[in-house]
């Protein structure tokens, strides 16, 4: 969901409220609005702004692709009007305290593009949306680059084209590969960010100063001679080192030194050591191999978490011979096997979404469509044709010959065969040059084979939904869950109509400004029992206090709510006490009741009680059904785990 301010959010579910929209070209001073109804102006406003349509948004499930439609501002091409003096008879004559006469000045949008260095070419543009009598600092923004500019055909205005930051995937990377080859591996996700903003620094990974001139990068390859820059460093006692060449002057292990002076240069010696810090961000790879874009322009923080959470330990090895598109390269190689969709966020800046269960940390921000949000009737899909059970990998790409070494064959027995459906309308390939054997091929194929036959084969394929909602559910986006709610929406499970709470994809989004109408398509992933769930948590016992007092762990202790039902087990998982409730969380110090029969020592276990037990917070977590997919004494329906 795109992040917007307090006062935006308490508007945007208010029954009546008027839209404001506003358009900000860099570096003008006159910014173009539908109404000036909007405090605290960061420029002139001029209410030449008559309409804003799109974007459009769509990801391909299961393909690693996006695609984010343009967003089209109108803008009238007001002219000037000169009040002055009129001449009669050789006198110059005045009404009242208003001159009588005017001359005809400028198109001022006309004048706009005119005056601009490269008649608005890439012209940086915000858009912003508000509600009448909001602050400018408070409205939701979207950040995107004017690509074509068209006269109305009254010639009364203009339409201005823009588009987000995926219009840089067009460009080529690896220019020179078809004559020297690029060859590198590593984190698919390091990959990618290297490939962004590479512009020819040192091919320097990870790397961090732990003392003046002395750094420490594991298995840093270098030897003695070679040339090193420091790039991105934040520190003002460490700022004279960026972007200067220094030769590595001695090799310890993981520690490498570079002299204090190079080539003339002086690096400052701060009186304090200012502690480890990283340097080298991922301007790794030649200029010919990247983008070189500004890393301000991409979210790298969360890309790094994303890895952090989902493909640590994964690597990739590439050998490429020759040019292609950013676009290609990332969407076939990285995103497609990797089940990643790149989007862009509201400030402009280029993000991943990574598909993957809701973390239970975030359930409190999922959106819900309800009855009152939902105008019309939804249309329904079965999505038949959406079965998908059977997928081709193929990897261990041979560069030489042009070829993969390796490729993989998955089929879903149970629906090709057993059932009798056959196969999907079109079996699924993915390639990678970057897959290998020796970096675990085999084992990342199979994981990405069984998140495809639980999420498209095993019981159908989700069907699909298409609805209609007001306005204020503008803020949901492309790969967002959301749970839906509606009397219309056909339940199969049941064998009647109406749903609650079912969980929904968003795959395509569509915004009419004017109208004040928000289109999505939902791919319905709670069909047929499936489900987002989570593995509940355990905790470990660190010291007791009490028998109703204990610690546990570091960090455990956010793990668990108060009101929540626990069992305590002995470090051999015998238990000690069942069904205790959590009374208080202080830190990681946790208080029960009833009482255990004695004070838990180190080591002990806390678990989820049973589900019958549990609260339905808890129950929000996976819990193991039996043969029947049952859970619970009064066999509640279980889910297929997604």
């Amino acid at each position: 969901m795109q992040p917007a301010s307090a006062d935006f959010l308490a508007r945007n579910v208010l029954e009546g409220k008027e839209p404001v929209y506003l358009v900000h070209f860099e570096g003008k001073t006159t910014d173009y609005v539908t109404s000036e109804r909007i405090t605290a102006p960061a420029n002139t406003l001029a209410a030449f702004l008559k309409k804003i349509s799109g974007p459009s948004q769509k990801i391909t499930p299961e393909e690693g692709r996006s695609d984010i439609g343009q967003v089209t501002a109108s803008i009238l091409d007001y002219r000037e009007r000169n009040w002055g003096f009129r001449w009669m008879d050789g006198v110059a004559w005045q009404e009242g305290t208003r001159w009588s006469g005017f001359s005809k000045g400028n198109w001022l949008i006309t004048k706009l593009i005119a005056d601009d260095a490269y008649n608005m070419q890439r012209k940086k543009a915000t858009i912003k949306l508000g509600y009448a009598d909001m602050a400018e600092a408070d409205m939701l923004t979207i950040t995107g680059w004017v690509t074509d500019i068209s006269q109305w055909p009254d010639g009364l205005g203009y339409d201005f084209t823009i588009t987000d930051f995926q219009k840089w995937m067009q460009r080529k990377i690896f220019r020179a590969a078809g004559t020297t080859p690029a060859v590198f591996g590593g984190n698919p996700l390091n990959i990618l960010l290297a490939i962004l903003t590479s512009t020819g620094g040192a091919d320097i990974e990870g790397m961090t100063v732990a003392a003046v001139c002395q750094v420490t990068w594991t298995d840093h390859g270098l030897v003695t001679g070679d040339t090193v820059v420091f790039r991105g460093i934040a520190q003002a006692d460490w700022v004279t080192m960026n972007g200067i060449s220094y030769t590595v002057t001695k090799i310890d292990d993981d520690n490498f030194t570079v002299p204090k002076n190079t080539g003339g240069y002086a690096a400052y010696v701060p009186a304090v050591d200012p502690g480890v810090i990283t340097v080298g961000n991922y301007d790794w790879y030649a200029e010919s191999w990247g983008l070189g874009l500004n890393p301000n322009m991409i979210n790298i923080d969360h890309i790094e978490s994303e890895k952090d959470k989902w493909f640590a330990g994964f690597k990739m090895s590439f050998d490429i011979r020759e040019p292609t598109t950013a676009k290609e390269f990332l969407e076939t190689e990285i995103f497609k096997v990797c089940n990643i969709y790149p989007v862009i966020r509201g400030d402009g800046s280029f993000d991943i979404k990574v598909f993957r269960p809701p973390l239970p940390e975030e359930w409190a921000t999922i959106v819900s469509f309800d009855e009152d949000a939902i105008i019309g009737l939804p249309t329904w899909d079965q999505n038949l044709k959406g079965l998908i059970n059977e997928v081709d990998f193929f990897y261990d790409y041979n560069a030489d010959d042009k070829e993969y070494v390796t490729e993989v064959f998955y089929t879903d027995s149970n629906t090709v065969l057993s059932t009798q459906r056959g196969p999907g309308k079109k079996t699924p390939s993915m390639k990678s040059r970057g897959i290998t054997t020796a970096g675990g091929g085999l084992d990342f194929t199979k994981r990405r084979w069984n998140k495809i036959r639980l999420r498209y084969s095993t019981n159908g394929p989700p069907p699909i939904v298409n609805i209609s909602t007001f306005f204020n559910k503008n803020l949901s986006e492309v790969g967002d869950l959301v749970q839906v709610t509606n009397q219309h929406i056909p339940n199969l499970k049941t064998g009647s109509k109406g749903i609650t709470g079912d969980w929904f994809e968003i795959i395509d989004r569509q915004i009419d400004w004017m109208k004040g109408i928000c289109k999505f398509i939902l791919l319905y992933t709670s069909y047929a029992g499936k489900r987002y769930k989570a593995i509940s948590p355990a905790g470990t016992v660190l010291a007791g206090a009490s028998t109703t007092v204990f610690t546990l762990t570091a960090g455990e202790g956010a793990k668990f709510e108060v009101g929540w039902h626990i069992d305590v087990f002995y470090r051999n998982m015998v238990a000690v006490g069942t069904d205790r409730m959590i009374t208080d969380i202080t830190g990681d110090q946790i208080t029960i009741a009833p009482a255990l029969g004695s004070t838990p020592a180190a080591g002990w276990i806390i678990t989820f009680s049973t589900y019958d037990n549990c609260t339905n917070d808890q129950k929000n977590y996976g819990f193991i059904g039996n043969a029947l997919n049952e859970v619970g004494a009064a066999s509640e329906d279980g889910y297929y785990i997604c």
